[in-house]
């Protein structure tokens, strides 16, 4: 599996932004003692970073500047969906007629296929509530589940207009890494 490499610049842009420069630069030439891959390779939104990779970064990036609290994913998720959706944000169309379905129909299987190689994010809208299953994983962080989730119940949030509850499924399918219900308030 691979992550894009415009998760990488995300966060590093996010931690220069909240800790500086500085602290960027010390945290990541350290860390490129234990894992020299973003040392030698130039990373560009487009680049596919191998996950495990990735994960290690991130991880460290949490443990680092969070105290090891992965629940920041779900803020940092929130961010992304505001960044991306946003008036003159490279998203912002799909959120211009505030329709839910279209928004679900069209948009939110390409947040996941835009940043990942491998596994599937559906969703499907009856009317009422929004139900979002991710797939065909082939391994499980709370990177993917919590920073997505909080991305999309942020965007869900801007689409309607409405407050909105996530809800975790727990499926007997062994082959739905996660699934949540999207509740409108």
């Amino acid at each position: 599996m691979k992550v894009k490499g415009i998760t990488f610049i995300t966060r590093k842009q996010g931690i220069i932004n909240k800790f500086g420069e500085n602290r960027w630069e010390e945290f990541i030439k350290n860390f490129s003692k234990e894992d020299s891959y973003f040392a030698d390779n130039l990373i560009l939104a487009s680049t596919w970073i191998p996950a495990e990779h990735f994960l290690k970064f991130n991880d460290a990036v949490n443990n680092e500047f969070y105290g090891g609290d992965n629940s920041i994913l779900w803020e940092l998720g929130k961010d992304a969906a505001d960044f991306a959706l946003k008036e003159d944000g490279p998203y912002e169309v799909f959120v211009k007629n505030k329709d839910i379905k279209t928004f679900t129909d069209n948009y939110v299987s390409m947040i996941w296929n835009s940043h990942f190689s491998d596994g599937y994010m559906s969703a499907k809208f009856d009317g009422i509530k929004v139900d979002i299953i991710v797939s065909g994983l082939p391994l499980v962080h709370d990177y993917f589940e919590f920073l997505v989730m909080g991305y999309s119940k942020r965007a869900y949030e801007v689409v309607s207009g409405k407050n909105v509850k996530l809800n975790k499924i727990f499926d007997q399918d062994p082959n739905s890494a996660y699934h949540y219900e999207v509740i409108f308030l």
